[in-house]
């Protein structure tokens, strides 16, 4: 397994580049696939005024399954820090061409600085369907304030993946498309914090206009005085009632990209910053976004404590008081 440090990863990506070839390459050699893992040490960007460090990312490929790891990734900018100890990504019944077209394709996009290599090859990969996905993520926080010690999520291809994210990771997406887009179903999310556990079964997340719509009929909360099960959850995360207005007009090209067929990662990236859009003024438009939650019912052991329970507020004042139940 490779491993470098930042003044040896140019030199390896020429080469990795040269040995692995591109996935059109891939695609026309179907007798030599690599499935050697893919490993790279202490890396650096800087992007839109932000500074993100990664100590490691590793993709590896084992009796079909895929795996994507990035440890103590960091993001630095004026509004502050974004940090995480892990990030796992697991896909189970994984062909072996795949993962080196994925492959292949990470080496590119490290070496073009950009996400268009490995999204098109996301785009143009035909996984099983009924493949098992699990997410984890470690350890999140912002400012040195603890969002989630822990966030666990599973599903499948199919339901997990909304539909028409193929053609907008092509590049192909119209108005209809993006206004279309599917939603995303989990079998299960669990959210962890100090002595705290939710588990939410069947989630679904999909778009309502320009709110993300989070619904799951029933899960568990776990605390420090008890077990706590819950029947229709519903959050709605909104904009800010004042939306800055770089990412208006970041919308508005998004809109006429979209209307184009031009929808690229390149173009959006290009878009954000002709918009004027960063990472300080967009931490700030998610500070000030909207939360809403509904549950239908609370009860333990059997007995109902709380019926038709809502509440709302801001991100910022969400955290707050997590902060302070902490």
């Amino acid at each position: 397994m490779r491993s470098m440090k930042r003044r040896q990863f140019g030199a390896m990506l020429a080469t990795a580049a040269v040995s692995l070839g591109s996935v059109g390459h891939v695609a026309a050699e179907t007798t030599a696939q690599s499935t050697d893992p893919l490993e790279v040490e202490d890396v650096s960007t800087t992007i839109g005024g932000a500074t993100a460090t990664v100590g490691r990312a590793a993709l590896t490929y084992e009796e079909s399954t895929m795996t994507f790891e990035v440890s103590d990734w960091r993001t630095e900018s004026d509004a502050g820090t974004l940090s995480t100890d892990a990030v796992e990504v697991v896909a189970e019944d994984v062909s072996a061409e795949t993962y080196d077209a994925v492959r292949s394709a990470m080496v590119e996009a490290y070496e073009g600085q950009s996400m268009s290599p490995l999204l098109t090859a996301l785009a143009e990969a035909e996984p099983n369907p009924e493949s098992p996905v699990a997410v984890t993520v470690e350890s999140v926080e912002t400012d040195e304030q603890v969002v989630a010690d822990g966030v666990t999520a599973t599903g499948t291809v199919r339901s997990v993946v909304p539909e028409g994210t193929r053609a907008l990771a092509a590049g192909d997406a119209s108005m209809s498309d993006l206004d279309a887009l599917g939603s995303s179903e989990w079998s299960q999310l669990t959210v962890e914090r100090g002595d705290a556990e939710l588990a939410a079964d069947d989630v679904v997340m999909e778009l309502d206009g320009a709110a993300l719509a989070v619904t799951s009929p029933e899960g568990t909360a776990t605390a420090a005085d008890g077990e706590f099960e819950f029947a229709e959850l519903e959050a709605t995360l909104a904009p800010p009632e004042t939306i800055p207005s770089a990412h208006v007009e970041f919308a508005s090209q998004a809109r006429e990209l979209a209307a184009d067929g031009e929808l690229t990662a390149s173009a959006v990236e290009s878009a954000a910053a002709d918009a004027g859009v960063t990472v300080s003024n967009t931490a700030e438009a998610v500070r000030s976004a909207n939360v809403e939650i509904a549950l239908a019912e609370v009860t333990e052991g059997g007995e109902t404590v709380v019926s038709d329970f809502a509440t709302s507020g801001t991100v910022a004042e969400l955290l707050a008081v997590l902060d302070q139940q902490a």
